[in-house]
């Protein structure tokens, strides 16, 4: 453990040393003269309002929406929606497929507490919210459940697959997160997200 400590530590060194004598002031192009609402600088005349002193985007307003509607605004959201849909009916038939495929007994030889078997078993009830908040936003052109064939032969293999498939879910929404129209959608799938 220490020894991994020491090598993280010089290579955290390395990667941020700075060579002697290099200059690092900017070029005349690149010159700014104003900040934007992130500490960005801007050149003059590049903004928004021409002066250089405006942000270079169009901010989602952070007001509270009083009637906020839970559907797809653009295309992007109804295909963003619709990828998420998938994902989540994939994680609610894997979470009960490897219930059903591997006895109790082979969960407890495997080391597993009856606990911690039941935490599988929430697991899949969990995912069954998810695809119902996903599907109600979608509405009736929700895609519906596939029929999966698994490649795993043993409990090591169906955690490693679980681990898999919830971690590209869960990258993969966060990563189409920020770029959703509707902020409410938005808002639903990180919560619902988060609570995984």
């Amino acid at each position: 453990m220490k020894h991994n400590l020491v090598i993280f530590a010089a290579l955290a060194l390395q990667t941020f040393a700075v060579p002697w004598g290099t200059n690092y002031r900017a070029a005349k192009w690149a010159k700014r003269d104003k900040f934007d609402a992130f500490g960005w600088t801007l050149r003059n005349g590049t903004s928004n309002n021409g002066q250089g002193n405006g942000p270079m985007y169009s901010p989602i307003p952070s007001t509270l929406e009083q009637n906020p509607s839970y559907q797809a605004v653009t295309d992007f959201d109804f295909n963003s929606l619709q990828v998420g849909i998938h994902q989540e009916y994939l994680e609610l038939d894997l979470f009960n497929y490897g219930l059903v495929r591997f006895s109790e007994k082979a969960f407890l030889d495997y080391g597993l507490t009856r606990d911690e078997i039941h935490l599988i078993r929430f697991f899949a009830q969990q995912e069954i919210g998810h695809a119902e908040v996903v599907s109600h936003m979608l509405g009736p052109n929700a895609a519906k459940p596939c029929k999966y064939a698994y490649n795993f032969n043993n409990i090591g293999e169906y955690f490693d697959f679980c681990q898999r498939v919830t971690r590209y879910g869960e990258s993969g929404v966060y990563g189409f997160l920020p770029l959703l129209e509707n902020r409410a959608v938005a808002q639903i799938l990180l919560q619902s997200i988060t609570t995984e």
